[in-house]
């Protein structure tokens, strides 16, 4: 799978270089546990696309390709583990601007089948395709 990103950055400022623009697949995991929460971020790959000089104009026209590896996005509130990716274009201290992104099951690669929590004695949650469950059932995942 691959995420095609199109567009251009317009630099309008007549002395400043807009330097080190990159496109970014980042993983957001959020995890609770009864009062307890965590969250971790993961940058799962940065394309460095250029700077932009005074009153330039940067075009894009780049692929950035998800790792076979990465998990399926998992957004239901029944569980303990939520799992979300954003698509960011950055710019070194000038902007950042992020896309919220959705990653299904790759049923033609192999993939985890299912996500455990650190301590081996606790559940294991199991990913879907978001055709095999509605998001307003309560209950955990078809297996």
């Amino acid at each position: 799978e691959h995420i095609l990103v199109t567009g251009q950055v317009v630099n309008n400022h007549t002395t400043i270089v807009i330097k080190h623009v990159s496109i970014e697949l980042r993983q957001k995991v959020h995890y609770t546990s009864g009062e307890a929460k965590r969250s971790d971020t993961r940058l799962i790959t940065r394309l460095v696309c250029g700077s932009v000089a005074p009153n330039d104009v940067l075009t894009l026209h780049h692929s950035i390709q998800i790792p076979h590896d990465c998990y399926p996005s998992l957004d239901r509130r029944s569980i303990n583990i939520q799992v979300t990716y954003e698509l960011l274009l950055t710019s070194l201290g000038n902007f950042s601007i992020d896309t919220p992104i959705i990653i299904g099951s790759r049923t033609g690669c192999p993939s985890p089948l299912s996500i455990t929590s650190g301590d081996k004695s606790s559940c294991i949650y199991y990913c879907s395709p978001p055709s095999e469950h509605s998001n307003t059932s309560d209950g955990p995942p078809p297996y």
